[in-house]
């Protein structure tokens, strides 16, 4: 997610960066990444000081002021210009909230004029996000432990919920023993903190009936690839997967190679949660997070209309621009059908 024309000191955490700044608009259906069978390469990989990602993973990283110091160098001609309107020659001349403020104006306006189709609200909320510490501590936490065990594992915990909350994800505690969500669900940093402090091993739940996207995990790509998408209980999503498997890699031949799609929500449709188990021992099953709203009630999911992010979702989102995109979208984006 970041901005082709951004460039970035070598102290900046270039990792967040993409993760935070919104790209130009693009097709919504998404093949996120592929998992492996065994969490074990993955961490392997994550933990070894030689690869690029185990360096990302076990260093110590930037802080929320070289983040913005980062961003805010780029946009120096513009700040130069709002300063002078203040009638002042640098930022800590200003009270606090004018300093907060021009800051924000002058890497908004920059950006957006270096790319006219860059999501204006998703960088406003950006950079709200990138003046929270608690942000920035949760998602140096999360990023170490974001590999899933299991295909279908939940995410827990108040750093998650605090990252995807940042993110524009609402979140909320949701409870291991009686699978229900404990409070409403918030994107607020402040709130979800709150409702984790005393939670903070509760799995994150989220509402697949409100987001503007459904979730499909599966434990078996190919399973999905060649006999998935003809499986009858997929048919009102199943332009989207194949929208989806275009765009993404290529089938792997191993099986049991996981996978997560994120597919757009169309505005009026009906799509039901849906479980595919297959009991074979060289197919794997499929699940999709969904659901609908009807009189401000909960239909086609589970009776509370929320589950736990998956924690495939976690893993992508620590390190796929995409996965903010897919969080932040508001208006349905159209589907391309395949002939």
């Amino acid at each position: 997610m970041a901005l082709s024309g951004l460039t970035t000191t070598m102290y900046c955490d270039q990792e967040l960066l993409d993760i935070l700044l919104p790209r130009t608009k693009r097709s919504f259906a998404h093949s996120l990444r592929t998992c492996a069978n065994s969490s074990t390469d993955l961490e392997r990989q994550a933990r070894s000081p030689s690869s690029k990602h185990g360096q990302q993973m076990s260093s110590e990283r930037d802080s929320l002021s070289d983040v913005t110091a980062s961003l805010l160098k780029r946009a120096t001609p513009r700040l130069n210009e709002l300063l002078r309107e203040y009638g002042v020659q640098h930022l800590s001349e200003l009270p606090h909230e004018a300093m907060t403020k021009v800051r924000r104006q002058a890497i908004l306006e920059t950006v957006l004029t270096e790319n006219p189709l860059a999501d204006a609200d998703g960088l406003r909320r950006t950079l709200q996000t990138l003046d929270d510490p608690l942000f920035i501590r949760s998602f140096q936490r999360v990023r170490k432990d974001a590999v899933p065990v299991d295909a279908f594992e939940p995410t827990a915990g108040i750093d998650a919920a605090i990252f995807f909350a940042g993110l524009g994800l609402p979140v909320c505690p949701f409870d291991r023993r009686s699978l229900v969500p404990m409070g409403g669900a918030s994107a607020g940093i402040e709130e979800v903190a709150k409702a984790f402090a005393n939670r903070k091993t509760a799995y994150v739940g989220y509402s697949p009936n409100l987001a503007p996207f459904y979730l499909l995990l599966t434990d078996c790509y190919r399973t999905l690839a060649e006999e998935g998408v003809r499986n009858p209980a997929l048919a009102p999503v199943r332009d989207r997967i194949l929208e989806a498997m275009r765009n993404g890699e290529a089938v792997p031949v191993r099986r049991f190679q996981w996978r997560i799609l994120a597919l757009p929500r169309i505005e009026g449709e009906k799509v039901s949660q849906v479980f595919v188990p297959d009991p074979r021992p060289d197919r794997g099953s499929i699940l999709v997070h969904a659901g609908w709203m009807e009189s401000d009630e909960c239909k086609g999911g589970t009776p509370s209309g929320y589950v736990p992010v998956p924690k495939q979702f976690l893993q992508v989102a620590v390190s796929d621009p995409l996965a903010q995109t897919i969080i932040r979208s508001k208006a349905q984006c159209p589907v391309q059908k395949l002939n």
